[in-house]
């Protein structure tokens, strides 16, 4: 299927599953930076996910069938910016088959002539304070108008709902950019195993593995890289420090590359030194062995509160099992005080719904892709886990559910004996 095919399916499907719902995704303006130099563009998921374009300052507009792209950006940025930038009235003819393309000059006039029929505005609420406005000027001219035939009042609602339903099942294309975001991004978790890091600082962990992501050609992280070291580990999002490595430290790092817009979100945990310590490798095992334990039963039908149910129960027993007492659920939330999944794909947590209406968790089918991320983080001073302080660990995969259960897209070594044997001699 053509890449514009894909894209216009998607924009056709929201629009005849919400057949009374007039769409407005703005693209998003430019940010300036300072004088006439702008950061860098991104364009947001939602927009990307229903046009494949990374364009500023552009509206799209679905209402049942149709789709409209307006844009209409000034002469200076489009020459600031050149061949980065798409200028829809210039370039690419083949999208005049696929979008009704106008100027935003026209976008009021346009959404006036479908807001009248429409039940509901729904939009990105937020994201560019012009289309906020616009949409509030529409809902009040909606119920003064003679032209709309009902008297019901318009709804406005955020958009990121009725799309994050159609992008939980993920399609080929999809996938496809999602195994090439998780398999390059565990190659450089790899190799960041590889390398010695007694000595050096959280800092430079973090700069390396990026620098190894714009190697491979992935010029955006999928979020902004977590390293800790020592008891930073037990930080859930710990930015990366001046902090120096020492070798008895483990070193964990949460980082991720997007591939063309779809991301890998990955989880490793590894010691400075060449080999776990005692207390370490055992909690680690915990960790791990639960992991593989939850992935094992990921299948259709499930649900992520299941899994994050059966998270917490294996932690207890593999616990329990190493001569530890059992845990209440209060406790066991203090050592792991995160879920155990999340959705990925155009963002690192796809704004997709965790229930349907009804108030039940949404079951899983194939198609859908999350992480499985158990942990445990030890910072608590008294307690049967007072010797282990200062230690944390969470190990992160990301996993496709398909029919017969689940494939898990990265690949990145987290057995304690294949990490000790990629970690270099310490002199």
């Amino acid at each position: 299927m053509k890449k514009q095919t894909i894209y216009k399916k998607r924009r056709q499907t929201l629009g005849q599953r919400y057949s009374n719902t007039l769409f407005i995704i703005p693209s998003g303006d430019l940010a300036r930076r300072s004088h006439s130099v702008y950061y860098r563009f991104k364009v947001p998921s939602d927009f990307f996910y229903l046009t494949g374009l990374s364009i500023p300052e552009s509206v799209l507009i679905i209402y049942q069938e149709k789709s409209f792209l307006l844009q209409n950006l000034p002469s200076s940025e489009a020459q600031i910016f050149g061949e980065n930038l798409f200028n829809i009235h210039l370039a690419n003819d083949s999208l005049k088959n696929d979008f009704h393309i106008d100027s935003l000059q026209n976008l009021e006039s346009l959404l006036k002539s479908y807001v009248t029929n429409a039940d509901r505005l729904a939009l990105p609420i937020g994201r560019v304070t012009m289309i906020d406005q616009l949409a509030l000027q529409l809902i009040s001219y909606s119920q003064t108008t003679r032209k709309r035939p009902r008297s019901t009042p318009i709804q406005l609602s955020d958009s990121h709902a009725f799309i994050g339903l159609l992008r939980l099942i993920k399609d080929q294309a999809e996938i496809l950019q999602l195994e090439q975001a998780c398999q390059k991004s565990s190659s450089a978790h790899e190799q960041l195993m590889k390398m010695q890091w007694i000595g050096a600082s959280e800092q430079q962990v973090a700069q390396h593995i990026e620098k190894l992501f714009l190697e491979m050609q992935m010029p955006w992280t999928a979020y902004e890289t977590i390293v800790g070291s020592g008891p930073r580990t037990t930080f859930l999002h710990s930015n990366p420090s001046a902090k120096i490595i020492d070798r008895t430290d483990l070193i964990l790092v949460d980082a991720g590359a997007e591939k063309n817009g779809y991301c890998a979100d990955i989880t490793r945990v590894f010691p400075a030194a060449k080999r776990f310590s005692v207390l370490q490798k055992e909690m680690y095992e915990v960790v791990l062995q639960t992991q593989k334990e939850v992935i094992k039963n990921i299948q259709p039908g499930k649900n992520l509160n299941d899994l994050h149910q059966l998270t917490l129960s294996l932690i207890n027993e593999l616990l329990q099992k190493n001569g530890h007492p059992l845990q209440t659920r209060n406790q066991l939330e203090l050592f792991m005080p995160h879920s155990t999944s999340h959705w990925l794909g155009l963002d690192v947590h796809d704004p997709s719904p965790y229930f349907n209406d009804d108030g039940r968790p949404i079951q899983l089918k194939a198609g859908m892709c999350f992480t499985v991320e158990p942990g445990l983080y030890f910072n608590q001073t008294e307690g049967p886990f007072k010797n282990y302080l200062g230690l944390g660990i969470r190990i992160e995969d990301d996993v496709l559910v398909t029919e017969q259960g689940s494939c898990v897209l990265t690949s990145a070594p987290k057995e304690t004996e294949e990490i000790e044997t990629l970690r270099p001699d310490v002199c």
